[in-house]
C-alpha cells in the first residue's frame, strides 16, 4: 500500500476503534518509554527514531471517520514530527509524562508521536525517549520489537531488510476470514460444545464486568515455569487449567468457555511486523475434580492448542459461527 491510499481496518482494529470512540479514545493509549545510557547525543536518539518511523508503516498510519466507517491510510515519513524537550530534575520529567496522556489523541492526525527527553539532574543528564502510541497501530508485541530495533540502531547494528508491512498483513488476513478448514473447525465446536452462557453476546449481555488485578512472587513464578517446561506446557495454559478449575468449584459448571486475547502470530513471517495483530479467540476446558491435574492439564493444553490453531478467521467470525448455533 502506499502514502495517502487507504484501507479497511483488520477485524481486531474495528473492535478496538468501536471501543475507543469518544471519551475512551486515550484508554486505548499504549506509552513507552526508554530510558537511554551512554555517551549519546540527542540528535542521535532522533535519527533513531526517525529510522524506525520510515522503516514500519504502522508508525505514520492515522485513522478518519469516512461517514461512519473507520479508514486507515499512511502518511509521509517527513509528517510524523519527533519532539525535542530538555527538562530540569526527574520530577518534572514524570510530570511531563502525565501531561501529555492527559492531553486527547486525534486518531485522525497521529496514532504515535515520539519525543526525547533531555532530563537535567545535580548528578548529570538522562536521556529518554517516550513513545506516545494507540493501540490501532501497535500491540505488546510490536513495543518489543520497537525497543529492540532502536537498541540495535543506537548500537549501530544493521536491522533485518524490508520487514512486512502492517497494511500488508491487514489485506493477507482478511482473505484468511473465510479459511474453510477453521470454519468447519468452529462449525463442529457449536455441535459439540452446545449452548452456553451469553457472556459473548453483547446484544444480550446483563452482567457488569470488572478487572481484577493480582501480582504472584517471584518464587511462585518461577515455580509455575519449572513445573509447566517439566510437562511441556505453557505457564498460559497451566494458569488456565487453575481458573478453570476454582471457577468450576464455585460455580459447578463441568467446563468453562474462556475468550482471551492471543498474539496472532503462529506464521514466523509476523513476528517482526509492528502494528496491532492482536485477536481474542475462544476455548473451553474442562473441568473435573476426580482427575488429576496431569490429565488436567493435558487436556488444557489440547484444548487451547486446537482453537489457537484454527482461529485465523478472527474472533468476530468464530464468535458468529459459535452465536448462529447458539453456543455463546
Amino acid at each position: 500500500m502506499g502514502e495517502g491510499d487507504t484501507s479497511a481496518l483488520s477485524a481486531s482494529q474495528r473492535l478496538i476503534w468501536n471501543a475507543s470512540q469518544g471519551a475512551n479514545v486515550d484508554a486505548y493509549r499504549v506509552p513507552l518509554i526508554l530510558e537511554v545510557e551512554g555517551a549519546i547525543e540527542p540528535g542521535q536518539l532522533i535519527d533513531a527514531l526517525g529510522l524506525l518511523v520510515a522503516r514500519h508503516e504502522a508508525l505514520r498510519i492515522v485513522v478518519a471517520n469516512e461517514n461512519g466507517t473507520p479508514q486507515q491510510y499512511i502518511r509521509d515519513a517527513d509528517q510524523v514530527t519527533i519532539t525535542s524537550h530538555t527538562l530540569s530534575g526527574r520530577e518534572l520529567f514524570e510530570n511531563f509524562v502525565t501531561e501529555l496522556l492527559a492531553q486527547p489523541m486525534s486518531l485522525e492526525k497521529s496514532c504515535f508521536n515520539a519525543h526525547v527527553v533531555i532530563c537535567q539532574n545535580a548528578g548529570g543528564t538522562n536521556l529518554y525517549v517516550v513513545l506516545d502510541m494507540h493501540h490501532l497501530v501497535c500491540d505488546g508485541w510490536s513495543m518489543q520489537i520497537l525497543a529492540d530495533e532502536f537498541l540495535a540502531l543506537m548500537e549501530g547494528r544493521q536491522l533485518d531488510p524490508d520487514p512486512i508491512q502492517f497494511i500488508d498483513w491487514v489485506e493477507w488476513s482478511a482473505s484468511r476470514e473465510n479459511n474453510e478448514n477453521d470454519c468447519e473447525f468452529w462449525c463442529q465446536r457449536a455441535k459439540t460444545w452446545g449452548p452456553e452462557s451469553d457472556l459473548f453476546a453483547p446484544s444480550r449481555r446483563s452482567i457488569r464486568v470488572d478487572t481484577l488485578t493480582s501480582s504472584l512472587p517471584w518464587n511462585t513464578w518461577n515455580q509455575i515455569e519449572e513445573y509447566a517446561r517439566h510437562h511441556h506446557v505453557s505457564p498460559f495454559e497451566f494458569l488456565v487449567m487453575i481458573w478453570a478449575q476454582i471457577l468450576g468449584k464455585h460455580t459447578k459448571a463441568d467446563h468453562l468457555t474462556l475468550a482471551t486475547p492471543w498474539s496472532n502470530r503462529l506464521d514466523e513471517e509476523t513476528h517482526s511486523v509492528v502494528g496491532c495483530l492482536v485477536d481474542t479467540t475462544l476455548f473451553r476446558i474442562p473441568v473435573d475434580h476426580d482427575k488429576d491435574p496431569h490429565t488436567l492439564l493435558d487436556e488444557t493444553k489440547t484444548a487451547i492448542r486446537d482453537c489457537l490453531g484454527s482461529s485465523e478467521p478472527g474472533y468476530n467470525v468464530i464468535s458468529r459461527i459459535l452465536l448462529d448455533n447458539d453456543v455463546v
